[in-house]
């Protein structure tokens, strides 16, 4: 019976290494062309991703280079081929905000502009305009037990460095498409303001229920979409022929964005999970994008590029992107690839050339991480 023990054993053994060669081998085969991608910081003498094999792989999502900014950037902005990282400061109790014009191919810092009107001067997210040529911001000062006083706005010019101070603070709500003006918000109305005539041109009173969190274009500038979310819905104006829709039907709308002039692009909450909705504004009808996990979601300006944001726990996030192609009435969703275990919620910026930036804080305090990459089509 001993004997027989000894060869249960043995048998168990050798069935066990067989096992571990096979997996061995599984493995190999599997992960010897993937590349793990993570936020890291990476020594550039003993790694150089340009210089790796992996640089000639057929990627549809390939990092291009790591750029450290002594700074916390706050937005990301692509102008043409570089890069306008924009961050607040402090310094000896006083708030200012930094524009940084960066090259990404070669990863330098071409120039930095400071802002610092007042006391306390700070950035709005979503403030510049288009054409990147007009950014919004606020100023105040500053007053006794942390309080502020004379809270105003500014619209300046990046291109010629003028600017105009207005007698009031407001929240930006959307620009014109040709940057020729913008909708804000301020003192329980709706405005539009004219950056030409330096004005405010029209108002529209609002109840408080009537707040707008959010204001969009259709690509030919005949309508107005507007997002209430303490209502659920978003009004469409027709500007050509003096009309007005709605949408209400998507439960918890928190986003959306313009894809062309009769679809939209509709973040909703079902059932504590955020979903994706390509609407039909001329048929009224919506289709969800099954399979999307999303936080946050930005839609390339050629409107190819839908680039989701979801957070993973143990503060990490991970970034996916999809190709949209648009066929007569038919949207067609394909994922590109994803960027996973990304330290933190990024701020993310997409070029009209298929490049993807996004920054993180750094290893040290008061520092960022940019990191670059191109994204091709694997059609």
């Amino acid at each position: 019976m001993l004997k027989n023990i000894k060869q249960d054993i043995k048998n168990i053994i050798l069935l066990l290494f067989i096992v571990g060669i096979l997996s061995l081998i599984v493995y190999v085969s599997v992960y010897e062309n993937k590349e793990y991608s993570k936020n890291v910081k990476l020594d550039g003498k003993t790694y150089d991703y340009n210089e790796s094999n992996y640089k000639n792989k057929d990627e549809s999502i390939k990092l291009d280079s790591v750029i450290p900014i002594d700074d916390y950037i706050l937005d990301l902005e692509f102008n043409e081929d570089n890069l306008l990282a924009i961050s607040n400061y402090t310094d000896n109790n006083k708030s200012g905000i930094n524009i940084y014009e960066i090259n990404p191919d070669d990863e330098s810092i071409l120039n930095v502009k400071t802002l610092n009107d007042g006391v306390f001067t700070m950035y709005n997210l979503e403030s510049m305009s288009p054409s990147k040529e007009i950014l919004a911001y606020n100023t105040a000062e500053h007053e006794k037990n942390d309080k502020y006083k004379d809270l105003k706005s500014v619209l300046y010019n990046l291109k010629d460095d003028s600017y105009i101070t207005l007698p009031y603070y407001f929240d930006l709500l959307g620009w014109v498409p040709d940057s020729s003006g913008f909708y804000g918000y301020k003192n329980g109305e709706l405005f539009s303001y004219d950056i030409n005539e330096e004005k405010i041109v029209k108002t529209y009173e609002l109840k408080k229920s009537d707040y707008v969190n959010k204001i969009l274009f259709s690509q030919d500038g005949t309508k107005l979409y507007m997002l209430n979310i303490n209502k659920n819905k978003i009004d469409i104006y027709d500007l050509k022929n003096n009309s007005v829709s709605k949408i209400d039907d998507i439960k918890f709308i928190s986003d959306f964005d313009v894809i062309d002039d009769t679809h939209l692009l509709i973040e909703g909450t079902n059932a504590d999970k955020k979903d994706v909705y390509i609407y039909d504004t001329e048929h009224k009808s919506k289709k969800i994008i099954n399979g999307v996990h999303l936080d946050e979601m930005y839609l390339s300006k050629d409107k190819s590029k839908l680039v989701t944001v979801y957070y993973t726990g143990n503060n990490e996030s991970t970034i996916d992107v999809y190709e949209l192609g648009m066929y007569s009435e038919n949207v067609d969703v394909y994922k590109l690839g994803s960027i996973p275990m990304i330290k933190g919620i990024p701020y993310i910026a997409i070029s009209d050339n298929n490049k993807l930036a996004y920054s993180i804080e750094g290893n040290k305090f008061g520092e960022s991480e940019i990191y670059t990459y191109s994204i091709s089509s694997k059609k």
